[in-house]
């Protein structure tokens, strides 16, 4: 099942000077390896943070400034957004943000140890509009019930869109989930940042759903 979904649309765009620059120059050092990761030599005493789907990297960018003790692992298929990131990470100089540039559910399956991730972020995904689509969007049992067995005990698994039928969808979802804890949040968290995308969301009158789950 796994490895014949796609939870994402290929977008095409061009990346902007400095994405260029840095998917050119700057990868290398910002790309996760392409064997299975231990996270004991790759980030000793790290919290492990993966995020699925980062866009241009706002949010990341933001996090991993503010959590120096935070390794985080963004996954993403948009190589114009992966440049974005890393052209700034290099700016900023920091050095807990890596990247890898394929299927996120792929990666996850091939090389992250279980039990290994203290976190799951998937914010704002693909939502998949189309009602023959929604078989493709990645809240669904099971991906999570797959996603649980690489975190960890007391992990946090956090995923927001801003679509309401998929609200609706991750409710249950993750509330029918076996070892996950499930809260829905009433206030946005005002640690989270605010990126473009989600700004565009509220203008248009979309609600925000909000959900994080902790595995037992």
């Amino acid at each position: 099942m796994l490895n014949d979904l796609r939870t994402f649309h290929p977008r095409r765009s061009r990346p902007s000077t400095g994405a260029k620059y840095a998917l050119e120059h700057l990868l290398p050092e910002y790309e996760m390896p392409s064997t299975p990761w231990d996270f004991n030599q790759l980030a000793p005493s790290k919290r492990i943070v993966i995020e699925i789907g980062s866009g241009m990297g706002e949010a990341a960018l933001a996090l991993a400034a503010t959590n120096p003790n935070d390794f985080l692992i963004c996954l993403e298929v948009h190589t114009p957004g992966v440049g974005s990131l890393i052209y700034k990470a290099a700016e900023a100089e920091l050095t807990n943000i890596k990247v890898v540039i394929k299927d996120a559910l792929d990666v996850i399956n091939e090389l992250v140890p279980d039990e290994s991730v203290a976190e799951f972020r998937i914010w704002f995904p693909d939502p998949w509009r189309k009602t023959r689509h929604h078989r493709r969007r990645i809240i669904q049992p099971e991906i999570v019930d797959f996603l649980l067995t690489k975190l960890k005990p007391g992990g946090i698994f956090h995923t927001i869109t801003d679509w309401d039928d998929y609200g609706v969808q991750m409710r249950k979802v993750l509330s029918n989930t076996d070892g996950l804890i499930v809260s829905e949040l009433v206030e946005r968290p005002t640690w989270r940042p605010v990126t473009k995308f989600e700004r565009r969301a509220l203008d248009a009158g979309r609600s925000i759903h909000e959900f994080i789950g902790v595995k037992k």
